[in-house]
């Protein structure tokens, strides 16, 4: 559940919320997950419980700001979406760690609304003018959903990921505030204004 008072960034059929410790099992389960993570940059990690638990009670990392994506209907917790590297001199960040993790709410959406909804907070309430994100050339069903959220292809890193023996090109991709027309979502961002 959502944590009492918790600020919340709203939309359609989706919020975003801090993550709250008490969602570490749930998470635990998702990043030991093949399906999940081969898309993540944990592929390579071994996390257990102790180090679950840690990802939610060590205060954020400088520069970074995770948030939970729930339904709005019943609050229940499907994945997981945030910016990175925020950089406030040069109003740039990344998107990190963007995932659906409970499979029955993939491809549907809810990825695409989340990630509007970050885009608007990170260019409306954080006034950044860049973000960008990697997308492995592996990950079709990642790549539509930036590219619906309008982000652009800006670089290549090729043969960055060797997966079981096979190379894979690491795209950049990024989206301009300029570029950004507003969250069709018109987010409502509870906690954030007054």
């Amino acid at each position: 559940m959502t944590m009492i008072g918790a600020r919340k960034i709203i939309g359609n059929r989706v919020h975003l919320c801090p993550l709250d410790i008490s969602d570490s099992p749930i998470y635990l389960k998702w990043l030991n997950d093949i399906d999940t993570y081969i898309y993540l940059d944990a592929s390579s990690l071994l996390i257990n419980s102790e180090i679950g638990n840690n990802l939610f009670q060590n205060p954020p990392i400088n520069g970074e700001q995770m948030f939970s994506i729930r339904l709005n209907s019943d609050d229940t917790l499907i994945g997981n979406c945030g910016l990175i590297k925020i950089d406030n001199i040069n109003r740039k960040a990344e998107l990190g760690r963007v995932f659906i993790g409970e499979k029955d709410y993939r491809n549907q959406g809810y990825g695409t609304e989340g990630i509007m909804l970050l885009l608007d907070y990170g260019f409306n309430i954080l006034n950044l003018n860049s973000i960008s994100v990697l997308c492995c050339s592996y990950n079709n069903r990642a790549a539509k959903s930036y590219a619906k959220c309008g982000f652009k292809t800006a670089g290549c890193f090729r043969q960055a990921k060797i997966i079981n023996g096979e190379k894979y090109d690491e795209n950049i991709l990024d989206i301009l505030a300029e570029e950004f027309l507003g969250s069709p979502y018109k987010a409502r961002l509870n906690g954030f204004l007054a």
